[in-house]
């Protein structure tokens, strides 16, 4: 949940990011430009709540994981 309501956060430049956590960017409403490296593992709610049309982008792109809980 690192980017929770971060609701002012409108792009994320991370290439040596190689995991998103559960909800780290939810309800980010403003989040319209992401770049992350290769191989990233993404949990279903990492974006839940964030900016919709970028949500359906990154799921053409990644493979997106159930979280399983702590």
């Amino acid at each position: 949940e690192a980017f929770k309501d971060c609701v002012n956060l409108e792009t994320i430049i991370a290439p040596g990011v190689n995991a998103i956590s559960y909800k780290c960017f939810y309800n980010c409403t403003s989040l319209s430009s992401v770049k992350f490296g290769t191989d990233v593992y993404v949990t279903k709610d990492s974006f839940k709540k964030a900016n919709k049309k970028l949500y359906k982008a990154l799921k053409k792109f990644l493979t997106i994981y159930k979280y399983k809980g702590k």
